[in-house]
């Protein structure tokens, strides 16, 4: 199956005019690296948004070893970088170096490429810097969330309260320390959950001191 979906984007990826990638190097649980690559391009008048890779770096996690992971695997596909308009990363030396960096070597290739940072980057490190009433509250929100996510039976009967309130969601979304995770996510769930039970009559203040206790 994935087999056929990874051909049906590709496909699809050959016959645009033009497509966007953003890339993302992390290192996983087990401390591989990981190079992930999204792309974006325009089919019947609609932006789609498309996983386009995962390839694991073996050894160093440099500019280089990231454009020739990228570079065989769009080859593999008959693909170039010709088609490319514009990159997304995190701004990482590996990745905008002037010099040896993925998106210089890119631009070898593409020199009319334009270069964008991720915006959910940009958020986590303004949240790493927020004033300390707006750091309390997000802090207090991380807990709570990670509190639930923790404890099964806590989650079940969280989900049963969201669904008696006829919410738009039945879960909350975890924290976790990964650069392309937003924090802002988390929180605006919370928000929106929490704005469906101010609006709902048939709230069980008791099922919540039983949540959080």
């Amino acid at each position: 199956m994935s087999l056929d979906i990874e051909k049906s984007v590709m496909l699809k990826l050959k016959a645009v005019e033009f497509f966007a990638i953003q890339v993302d190097e992390s290192t996983d649980s087990s401390g591989k690296s990981q190079l992930l690559a999204f792309i974006r391009f325009i089919e019947n008048d609609a932006i789609v948004e498309e996983f386009l890779c995962c390839r694991e770096l073996p050894e160093t996690t440099k500019g280089q070893d990231i454009y020739d992971a990228l570079t065989s695997y769009l080859n593999r596909w008959d693909m170039t970088w010709e088609k490319c308009v514009g990159i997304c990363t995190d701004g990482f030396p590996s990745m905008t170096a002037s010099v040896k960096g993925f998106v210089t070597l890119v631009k070898r290739s593409q020199p009319n490429i334009s270069t964008t940072h991720c915006f959910l980057h940009c958020e986590d490190l303004v949240a790493k810097a927020i004033g300390p009433e707006l750091k309390d509250v997000l802090d207090m929100v991380v807990n709570i969330v990670n509190y639930l996510k923790s404890r099964p039976v806590k989650c079940r009967q969280f989900t049963k309260l969201c669904e008696s309130m006829d919410a738009e969601h039945v879960t909350l979304l975890l924290h976790t320390e990964v650069r392309w995770l937003s924090r802002g996510r988390v929180l605006s769930r919370f928000y929106e959950l929490s704005s469906s039970a101010q609006k709902s009559s048939s709230t069980n203040i008791t099922l919540i001191c039983i949540l959080f206790t």
